[in-house]
């Protein structure tokens, strides 16, 4: 069902999209997408759908310029929220900041490489690398108990 908002009566649509009734609302649903979030699910954009996933099928957060994308196995989620909130909301669900730019669910590290300069690189199930960089080295030795 395609939905065009013209007045915005947030219960409804919050409760249509977390039903799944709408796959399409135009870009003032963005002013709700924090309000479907919920504490095991996170709402973002692929194209022009609103889509609900699971917080733990989230591989990691990325910042790109001025938007934060969620990644899972499936979608990249164009989030409105920024990265340091993201932080803040997920470090106790095991989401840990690696870098300026990304944010990595420690369930999803198959295996972490030490690097040159007090750098790791952390190889994920999805077969992706990303780097923990010197700034948030210590940090992350820290929390995951190196």
């Amino acid at each position: 069902m395609r939905v065009k908002i013209t007045g915005i009566n947030k219960e409804k649509i919050i409760e249509a999209i977390s039903n799944g009734e709408i796959d399409f609302v135009d870009s003032k649903a963005d002013l709700i997408l924090k309000d479907v979030t919920t504490s095991k699910t996170i709402a973002g954009r692929v194209s022009n759908e609103i889509r609900l996933v699971e917080i733990e099928d989230i591989i990691y957060f990325e910042a790109n310029g001025n938007d934060v994308y969620a990644i899972t196995n499936y979608y990249q989620l164009k989030l409105t929220e920024r990265l340091h909130e993201l932080e803040n909301e997920y470090f106790d669900k095991g989401f840990i900041r690696i870098s300026k730019s990304y944010i990595v669910n420690r369930n999803s590290v198959e295996a972490i490489i030490p690097s040159l300069n007090r750098k790791f690189i952390l190889k994920l199930l999805n077969g992706q690398k990303l780097e923990v960089t010197r700034f948030y080295y210590n940090d992350f030795k820290k929390n995951i108990g190196l």
